[in-house]
């Protein structure tokens, strides 16, 4: 009985923290996928400021992004044009925040 108790706890704790920390919580969106020109990234809940942005290949390559990459303070636009078609990981760090998405190219 003390275990059910304890679970119920946790759990209505847990429950409450995503519901408090849920919306509020930094995250990006990527716009379109799969992209052929462009990719929108939208940053939510937070600015381009002191923010790392990482593209690798599936096999692990780190793609250089200097030259196809703009900047404003709540979004960034990748230039895909001139990269192969496939499958990348898109990485965003920051204090606190560190995310990773799947993005296609496709031309």
């Amino acid at each position: 009985m003390n275990k059910i108790k304890k679970y119920s706890l946790f759990t209505i704790a847990f429950f409450a923290s995503c519901i408090l920390f849920g919306q509020a919580d930094p995250s990006f969106s990527m716009i379109p996928n799969p992209a052929n020109r462009n990719v929108v990234i939208q940053l939510n809940g937070m600015t381009s400021e002191n923010k790392k942005i990482e593209l690798y290949s599936v096999l692990g390559t780190r793609v250089n992004l200097a030259g196809n990459i703009q900047i404003s303070p709540n979004s960034f636009v990748i230039k895909t044009e001139s990269l192969p078609e496939g499958v990348y990981l898109l990485r965003i760090k920051g204090n606190a925040f560190d995310q990773t998405r799947r993005l296609k190219i496709q031309h």
